[in-house]
């Protein structure tokens, strides 16, 4: 984990990175622990990013998620001297639950209370804590990326880092679309058989979605295999013994991406 001890000023990002307008960054040196207590912290090139973009996202996203939490904390404070919300206990529980794991809990502090006498009414108010608004916004649009190499410049670190996202979306493609069942093995052949059809089963996820990009057919390898599911195929068996074999289901799409790449008609399939 890397730790920033302070917020770097928007004056401090001083290299701009790929676009002036759309990244800002500043390099530091970060000692962090080595895995091993014996062995002395790695020193690691930090690159320290500021994006405008991002910076309207994160603030935009804060007040989003701040906005939902009071709109429900309102409802609830409608509800308050009403059954079964009659007790500062019951009150307080329900406060407890709607912050839980609400993530603009941090931003806000709401207190139950009640006049001096048994029969006052309840009262849910709630404020906003300056101090943690003002701290996570000093973070808006800020990241850091680290690296050990001394190769890499500012500009390619960051290039290299907006490449995250590719082998990401193919995690996220073998845990849903492709749906490969999972299976509990213990043995170490196993486990490679088993990531070895993983790997062959997006290896042919992506290049039918390359060859239908080639194609000109803007769409997706879900949608590809979706427009494929329902393919058949239907074996007669005819009294003279003969069988014929035809190609059900066939849709027009998956017809047009054969005759776009030029492979064989779909009788050649059966």
């Amino acid at each position: 984990m890397l730790l920033i001890t302070r917020v770097l000023s928007l004056d401090e990002f001083s290299v701009p990175l790929l676009l002036a307008t759309h990244y800002h960054g500043v390099e530091r040196a970060l000692l962090v622990p080595h895995p091993d207590p014996g062995q002395p912290p790695l020193e690691v090139r930090a690159l320290v990013v500021w994006s405008p973009g991002k910076a309207r996202l994160d603030a935009h996203l804060r007040a989003t998620q701040l906005a939902r939490l009071e709109e429900a904390l309102t409802d609830l404070a409608g509800k308050v001297g009403r059954r079964p919300y009659t007790t500062i206990e019951t009150v307080q529980k329900r406060v407890r639950t709607l912050l839980a794991r609400h993530p603009a809990r941090r931003f806000l502090e709401a207190t139950v209370t009640r006049g001096p006498e048994d029969a006052s009414p309840l009262h849910l108010t709630w404020t906003h804590r300056e101090e943690a608004l003002a701290a996570a916004a000093a973070l808006d649009g800020r990241y850091v990326l680290g690296t050990t190499a001394p190769e890499p410049d500012a500009t390619e670190i960051l290039r290299l880092a907006k490449q995250r996202d590719v082998p990401e979306k193919r995690f996220a493609l073998v845990k849903g679309p492709l749906a490969v069942r999972p299976l509990f093995v213990h043995k170490q052949e196993r486990v490679l058989g088993l990531v070895w059809a993983t790997m062959v089963a997006l290896l042919l996820f992506a290049l039918l979605e390359l060859q239908a990009r080639r194609a000109g057919l803007p769409v997706s390898g879900q949608t590809l295999l979706a427009q494929a599911a329902p393919l058949a195929v239907v074996l007669l068996l005819l009294p003279d013994g003969t069988t014929l074999c035809r190609l059900a289901n066939l849709g027009p799409p998956v017809a047009d991406l054969l005759r776009r790449l030029n492979w064989p008609a779909a009788a050649c399939y059966c």
